[in-house]
């Protein structure tokens, strides 16, 4: 059982929209993470549609417990566990939702394609949600895998997100 994600799915986000004035709703809400936390962010959105309809990852990977120096602690929050490792993996759970799911959803994903570990998983993710008819933009950079180039990039990351909200009807800023 995954407390962390537990915790966000059914204390955090309740909990915002109790107290703000969000619109509640699946299609409203953006996950959003760098690096281990756009794993995250993909993750949620693939276990949780019904929550976070719009995801934005930024210079992730895409499946849990990835054997890769760049991402060595990642597997520890599975303890080899192969079938949770699956169920978690949202490159493995893109291609598994109906169709009618996938038809909701919204991706961004940003990263460098040519960048040693994160360049392959942004490619190999892309193209899953590709075959699978999930709607997607990609912003590839030429950038550096850290947090001056997240902060840097986060403008040109919105606009797509904000674009997709505002013809999906949300946005109307």
């Amino acid at each position: 059982r995954n407390l962390a994600e537990s915790l966000i799915v059914k204390t955090v986000v309740p909990a915002i929209d109790g107290r703000y004035r969000t619109i509640a709703e699946s299609g409203a809400r953006t996950v959003m993470g760098f690096s281990q936390g756009a794993f995250c962010a993909a993750m949620l959105q693939m276990r949780h549609p019904d929550i976070f309809a719009n995801s934005v990852s930024m210079f992730g990977y895409y499946e849990a417990a990835p054997v890769a120096r760049q991402a060595a602690t990642a597997a520890l929050a599975f303890g080899g566990n192969q079938q949770l490792i699956a169920s978690h993996s949202p490159i493995l759970l893109a291609p598994k939702l109906p169709p009618a799911t996938i038809r909701q959803l919204y991706v961004v994903l940003v990263g460098s394609p040519d960048a040693g570990f994160y360049g392959p998983e942004l490619s190999s993710y892309q193209g899953v949600l590709q075959s699978s008819g999930y709607a997607y933009d990609v912003i590839p950079v030429n950038a550096v895998h850290g947090w001056i180039e997240v902060r840097a990039m986060l403008p040109e990351t919105l606009d797509p997100l904000f674009r997709h909200l505002a013809q999906s009807g949300i946005y109307k800023g």
